[in-house]
């Protein structure tokens, strides 16, 4: 990522007290939005790393329901479920108990529930995305990877669910020291990301493929790879994702899918403490 750096977060304008812009946050009023000179870019940057890394850890903190649906899409765009999962997710330790609760719009069986509970797909995806070793709900790397990997430029102020942000305008980073999947992903990707105004934490993320991206010996191509991910305040100055949603188009040999995974999250309860530094799942 080549950025400039500079002398710190330029102080923002004062802002008219007539022109108060409405809040999705509790009701309240947010802060005007007004002309603002573009914050040092190395600093905003560093702060939103950091702050990313802090909302991913403290996940654990917190219950909350998840939501996990798949589709095949034809040609014409037209989706067929896979499956639909619903779960409740608990901290328990070092991990998370994954409860099973709604499987394609009923009761599961209980060996289905049991056999979630053992695979425990989103605290295999979580302590992979908080050790930075691993894939993402996104299939192969996380928005806060784009944090790390791509080139920025300044788009502006602009609101963002409700909520004050500066919008970074991203490019393909040209870091080849970044390998796997991860690397190849953040050379090949472009859109935007919304950050907080106060706070550093990211409220937003638009990104799409603009070339395409070799996986498994290249023996597979993924195109046309769409991201988005959304997140808010869940209480304690910590943001964490409401949805995130994956669609793409790969050709395996010469046989093409295309695919669209929703992930959706809500009804965060704290209930733990953080587990103690350099813990591990079991």
């Amino acid at each position: 990522m080549v950025i400039v750096a500079g002398a710190g977060l330029a102080p923002r304008a004062a802002p008219p007290a007539e022109t108060p812009v409405k809040s999705q946050i509790g009701g309240q009023p947010a802060p005007p939005m007004t002309p603002a000179q573009p914050p040092d870019l190395a600093v905003l940057v560093r702060e939103a790393q950091r702050t990313q890394v802090a909302d991913t850890a403290a996940w654990a903190r917190y219950r909350f329901r998840r939501r996990s649906q798949r589709y095949q899409l034809d040609a014409d765009g037209n989706a067929s479920p896979i499956d639909d999962l619903e779960y409740v997710i608990t901290p328990k330790g070092s991990s998370f108990d994954e409860t099973l609760v709604r499987m394609n719009g009923g009761p599961p069986p209980p060996d289905e529930v049991e056999r979630q509970r053992r695979m425990a797909p989103f605290s295999k995806r979580y302590w992979a995305m908080l050790q930075g070793t691993g894939e993402s709900e996104s299939g192969g790397y996380s928005m806060a990877d784009l944090l790390r990997m791509a080139s920025y430029r300044y788009g502006g102020l602009e609101m963002a669910g409700g909520i004050p942000c500066y919008r970074l305008d991203f490019s393909p980073g040209d870091d080849d020291g970044v390998g796997g999947l991860k690397g190849k992903f953040g050379r090949a990707m472009a859109g935007s990301l919304w950050v907080s105004a106060e706070g550093y934490h990211l409220v937003r993320a638009r990104a799409r493929t603009i070339k395409p991206i070799s996986i498994a010996l290249s023996l597979s191509k993924l195109h046309n790879v769409e991201v988005s991910l959304d997140a808010g305040p869940v209480g304690g100055d910590v943001y964490l994702p409401s949805r995130v949603e994956m669609t793409a188009e790969a050709r395996v040999l010469i046989v093409p899918y295309r695919r669209r995974n929703l992930y959706e999250y809500w009804d965060f309860t704290r209930e733990a403490a953080l587990p103690p530094p350099g813990s591990v799942p079991p």
